[in-house]
């Protein structure tokens, strides 16, 4: 009996640093989901300020990016979020007090720095949540939000130690193969994220050229990479001022010096349908990808164009528009002959080249062939119809946009209408959400006068 005594005192004891533990861990996992719910409704309130500021500024790309921004970050804990991306989607016009056209550059510019701020606080909270969700053995939720602080710009690095930083952070040990597995070295033995993980093949000689506009990577040889990153710096202003705002982050270009690499990194995207093309806008990733194998410097500069154009429109006000529009937009940018670069200076809005201009006249699409092609099958199985088809897209948007065109203003109420609505964005998600709402909006405003305006159209191709 009296031997027994201390042996239950022991149990006792054993068992109340069991329990004390546990409490421990539950406490530490309490707390994780009281600050991850607090953090990202913050987040999204942030962003939702932001965006209330901008609509009362009248510069409504920004404000509506904004509110999808404000649903996307939040992640279901902000409701007023989402109550407002309904608003502004349901009201439509009747949503926007004043809409300025071509709002000063300063003011564009302070929307830009207050973005820029909101999504550093984004990419700091997620460090926390991130050693938080480590500290309660959460480890599929911390390495969730150390992939956010990933795709938001978080810059990696391996110290003198050996070990792994993330924003100057140190990663948990048992996370650094995972975050081995999401990175590559560039510039030597540089450390960088890459969204495609082990899948994507490795480049040899990789250089990455970084700026607050455009990140650029690639296994070109020689100075392509800074030819590249002052390319796409130039064409930035030039997109702005069409749209009249612009990301709220850098845009990323990959170029692959080699097609088999090219295709080896769709396929690790699951972009395998894409494969016919020469480049492509990964949304999904926030980057735009290349195949430079075998291209003249000219078509290589304009592909570069292209993409970086698609990846630019989304990121300021993310409509989903129909292809002949989105494909048109683009070719106003990077169409082939079409733009003049000299390593500095970029100039834009010219002609198309002679031999894909005459080709056009001599034979174009009927405009509903027109509205219902798809780029990437044609580009699969009917390469030259797919060259026709592009070239039509840039010359119907060009004949719009024109201020003597007779439905111009109809055309401007179009695309507001669209943007204004972000119609087709997915509830502020990627990738990509559909094209029928905007497809919609153009039929009711045109069907009527279709036939009208494909004459139109044709005899104003033939004089160019």
């Amino acid at each position: 009996m009296h031997r027994a005594a201390p042996l239950r005192a022991v149990a006792l004891a054993l068992l109340a640093a069991s329990l004390v533990g546990q409490t421990s861990t539950d406490l530490l996992v309490a707390d994780f989901y009281k600050v991850r719910t607090r953090e990202l409704a913050e987040a999204g309130q942030r962003h939702l300020e932001l965006g209330s500021w901008a609509r009362k500024a009248g510069l409504v790309p920004q404000a509506t990016a904004q509110f999808l921004r404000a649903v996307e970050v939040s992640q279901g804990k902000n409701p007023g979020a989402e109550m407002v991306l309904n608003i502004m989607r349901s009201y439509g016009d009747a949503f926007w007090r004043k809409k300025r056209e071509h709002p000063p550059q300063a003011l564009l510019n302070e929307c830009e720095k207050r973005s820029a701020a909101i999504e550093s606080k984004t990419r700091k909270a997620h460090v926390e949540l991130a050693q938080r969700a480590s500290k309660a053995h959460l480890d599929d939720l911390s390495k969730e939000h150390w992939l956010q602080v990933l795709k938001l710009g978080g810059e990696l690095e391996v110290d003198d130690k050996g070990q792994w930083r993330l924003d100057g952070e140190r990663v948990a040990d048992d996370l650094v193969d995972w975050l081995k597995e999401r990175s590559t070295k560039v510039n030597g033995d540089k450390v960088v994220f890459e969204v495609a993980g082990t899948a994507a093949p490795k480049l040899e000689n990789a250089i990455e050229r970084r700026s607050d506009k455009l990140v650029v990577r690639t296994d070109l040889p020689g100075a392509q990479a800074d030819m590249l990153q002052a390319l796409g710096k130039a064409l930035w202003p030039l997109l702005e001022d069409r749209i009249d705002g612009c990301p709220s982050r850098p845009l990323r270009l990959l170029v692959f010096a080699h097609r088999a690499d090219y295709e080896a990194y769709l396929r690790a995207r699951q972009l395998d349908q894409h494969i016919a093309g020469r480049g492509l806008c990964d949304y999904g990733a926030w980057q735009t990808l290349i195949n430079a194998d075998g291209l003249a410097q000219e078509d290589l500069q304009a592909i570069v164009l292209h993409e970086l154009s698609h990846l630019f429109f989304f990121g300021t006000a993310p409509a989903t528009m129909p292809d002949w529009y989105a494909e048109g937009f683009a070719e106003s940018f990077g169409a082939q002959g079409s733009f003049t670069w000299d390593g500095k200076a970029l100039t834009v809005g010219g002609l198309l080249r002679k031999d894909r201009l005459d080709a056009l006249k001599k034979a174009p699409l009927p405009l509903k062939d027109l509205f219902a092609g798809d780029p990437t099958r044609l580009l699969a199985t009917a390469p030259d119809q797919a060259h026709l088809y592009y070239a039509q897209c840039w010359a119907l948007l060009r004949f719009l946009s024109e201020d003597q065109c007779p439905w111009n203003a109809r055309f401007e109420h179009f695309e507001g209408k669209c943007r204004g609505q972000v119609l087709g964005a997915p509830e502020g998600r990627l990738p990509m959400g559909s094209p029928e709402a905007s497809k919609k909006v153009f039929q009711d405003l045109f069907a009527q006068d279709l036939d009208k305006m494909e004459q139109a159209f044709k005899d104003w191709l033939a004089k160019l």
